[in-house]
């Protein structure tokens, strides 16, 4: 079921309900009366049978039990609308009724008793007592108010119209961003471009709709839309991050007072890079879901280490870098870390569509070298050797990051992997710059809304939030190294490995997909669009094919200065058992304060070898 049918059916039973859940107070029994054999009334009832009594009254519509309740005072209304005083001679008028109540015919119980069993109040009895006296036995009416009186009362169509509208505009126009969204609760939200508001979608429902339709107002537009479809919202600037976008919009605002044909080039020119940006989302969707049935009919279930290119499928991996964070992190975030930089850690994550899965690449900052070319491909070339399943045929998503992703190292590196036989077609898309949210967002997310509630005081301690972020396991960690620096995930020079074999592909950033095979060694096959023909260009410099690893990268790690500001500054914000840890204290540096410790010291070490050490006996 897609949204929209989800969508309607939540909305129809909304509106065929129409149920207002109210917290009733627990109504307790006052009875303090001596009418059964000079006990409490209440004591004739067992607790069952009051529990009974007053659900059976409970379940009740309001209707039904107003009924009841006025049949019950005509019957223990037994009194003349005159007093009977036989020792007057004169009669007056009662102005108080006098009621005798029983309960099942012939158990009398007292009024407190009889308000309570009837799960009503005092004011409500006097209402129905006063309505008896003066129509008698005929049910109340409401005088105004209510849906069943009201002509311009809703039907569940017209509320299954609005509905419908609303996520259908939400389905053309709308972008998921998956993962946690700054600014909103739900993690489901779809958001619209902020240039459309809620009044003008109202006028395109008004003006989409047929004759025999009925119109519902705006402000009923807007309060069925924030009570049926609240996942669906209006982007704030801050949450529309396409520039592009940004600039068509103020010239979409700008356009005011000018000629139609200025308006229409403007109106044209953003319709154009929208349509791209959906198309480009579609086919990246249109992906995901090949991967997740080759995985359904593989029984493809978790990631497990096979031999590449022993598995003729097609599968989808998805990469990209997560900002930093910085431990130690503590939810109520002392004052005093606020303006310091506690310990870094780079997050590369690399998921994979089908499953879904997603291993993070935790890089301390003690083994950080760079979020450069050689970074990713030596992180990617890890995963695929260590976690991959083994696929013919790869395809790969990433943004659209000159410095990290898309540059021509990563194109030679993907080309080198089908020379040497690790594949034998790869497919490299990138996403349309400003529209590039994707799975390991979604996973970054669901990551950061457990970091910012747990305090973590090590690298350990990350790797666990990382862990424990999804209740599925879709969130994996892989540590690239140790806190002490030591490496577990090396880095290698690949673009000096890889650039006398290649030569540099001209108007890379104009483009957004690529193809290997190994059918065409050498050749990168290039696309601007998804549903442009694919055009060739020789990547190859010479016939040769570079052969064994390149060169390993070693961490320059942390410099004297880091260490001895971390040592300082952010020390006392550790635990006790991971300060030694996360903030050591250096060995090349001795402070002041440490010299005159370490001499005080040294001194009470002397004395004490003084006292404890055997007299010697002077010489002769």
């Amino acid at each position: 079921m897609d949204d929209v049918e989800q969508g309607e059916n939540e909305a129809a039973t909304i509106a065929e309900n129409n149920i207002e859940f109210v917290t009733i107070e627990d109504r307790k029994n006052h009875c303090h009366c001596e009418l059964w054999e000079g006990k409490r009334c209440i004591g004739q009832f067992s607790q069952p049978e009051q529990d009974e009594i007053r659900m059976n009254i409970q379940e009740m519509t309001p209707f039904e039990k107003d009924l009841l309740l006025l049949g019950m005072v005509s019957m223990a209304i037994n009194d003349s609308k005159m007093t009977d005083r036989s020792k007057k001679k004169t009669q007056t008028e009662r102005a108080l009724t006098r009621i005798r109540w029983f309960f099942m015919g012939h158990k009398r119980i007292c009024r407190d008793t009889w308000i309570y069993l009837m799960e009503t109040s005092r004011d409500t009895l006097t209402k129905i007592k006063r309505h008896y006296e003066e129509n008698g036995l005929v049910p109340r009416v409401k005088k105004s108010g209510g849906r069943s009186n009201s002509k311009h009362a809703l039907v569940l169509d017209d509320v299954r119209n609005v509905t419908r509208y609303i996520l259908n505009f939400a389905a053309d126009h709308a972008i998921l961003l998956p993962g946690r969204i700054p600014g909103f609760k739900r993690d489901d939200i779809k958001v619209i471009p902020s240039n459309f508001n809620k009044t003008e979608v109202w006028r395109l429902y008004r003006a989409a709709a047929t004759p025999d339709q009925r119109v519902v107002g705006c402000s009923t537009f807007r309060k069925l839309w924030a009570r049926l479809t609240p996942y669906v919202v209006i982007a704030r600037p801050a949450s529309d991050l396409c520039w592009t976008c940004q600039k068509n919009n103020n010239l979409i605002v700008k356009c005011v007072n000018v000629d139609e044909q200025s308006k229409s080039e403007v109106l044209r020119k953003q319709e154009q890079h929208l349509h791209l940006a959906m198309m480009e989302r579609s086919f990246y969707q249109a992906k995901c879901s090949d991967a997740k049935t080759t995985a359904a009919t593989h029984g493809i279930s978790r990631l497990e280490p096979c031999r590449p290119n022993s598995k003729d499928i097609h599968f989808n991996y998805s990469f990209d870098y997560a900002q930093q964070v910085h431990y130690p992190a503590d939810p109520q975030q002392p004052g005093p870390i606020y303006f310091k930089t506690p310990r870094k850690c780079q997050v590369f994550g690399i998921h994979a569509e089908g499953i879904p899965c997603q291993i993070n690449y935790l890089i301390d900052e003690a083994v950080f070298s760079g979020k450069g070319a050689n970074a990713v491909i030596s992180l990617l070339h890890h995963f695929l050797g260590n976690y991959g399943i083994g696929e013919m045929h790869l395809d790969l998503n990433a943004d659209n990051c000159s410095g990290q992703n898309k540059n021509n190292c990563v194109m030679w590196y993907l080309c080198w992997r089908t020379l040497v036989g690790l594949h034998i077609t790869i497919h490299m898309h990138f996403m349309l710059a400003g529209h590039t949210k994707f799975a390991p967002d979604w996973c970054f997310g669901l990551f950061k809304r457990l970091f910012k509630r747990t305090f973590v005081s090590s690298l350990a301690e990350l790797q666990d939030v990382v862990n424990k972020s999804t209740e599925k396991g879709i969130n994996h960690t892989q540590l690239v190294g140790d806190q002490e620096g030591n490496v577990l995930v090396p880095m290698y020079d690949w673009t000096l490995f890889l650039a006398d074999f290649f030569r540099r592909f001209p108007g890379i950033k104009s483009h957004q997909h690529f193809f290997f095979s190994a059918k065409e060694p050498g050749v990168i096959k290039y696309k601007p669009k998804s549903d442009d023909d694919w055009r060739a260009f020789t990547l190859k410099k010479t016939d040769a094919v570079p052969v064994g690893m390149p060169h390993v990268i070693n961490p320059k790690g942390m410099d004297l200065a880091r260490k001895a500001y971390l040592f300082k500054e952010i020390r006392d914000f550790c635990k006790d058992e991971t300060k030694d840890l996360v903030c050591p204290k250096p060995s090349e540096i001795m402070t002041e304060s440490d010299s005159e410790e370490d001499i005080h010291t040294n001194q009470q070490t002397e004395k004490r070898a003084m006292e404890t050490a055997p007299k010697q006996r002077p010489s002769k």
